[in-house]
């Protein structure tokens, strides 16, 4: 498995295509897909850990620090 990740409720993930992703690289992408699975919930269902499968130049990022990297000067 690629990356596991924690989140609570309300919180996401976000992929992105890096810049260095062929054309053709993207197609087999878009055809083969990126696998998304929940491999924990938490005691009281408060948080989930997520496991995601990706490309390297797929980019997995908690969506509070892409907000926080926009609001950065």
């Amino acid at each position: 498995m690629g990356v596991v990740i924690e989140r609570k409720k309300g919180q996401s993930v976000r992929l992105m295509i890096g810049q260095d992703m062929s054309e053709e690289a993207l197609l087999e992408l878009i055809r083969s897909g990126i696998t998304i699975t929940v491999t924990d919930i938490g005691r009281h269902g408060t948080r989930a850990r997520i496991g995601i499968d990706a490309p390297l130049s797929v980019i997995i990022l908690r969506s509070e620090l892409l907000q926080r990297e926009r609001q950065e000067p």
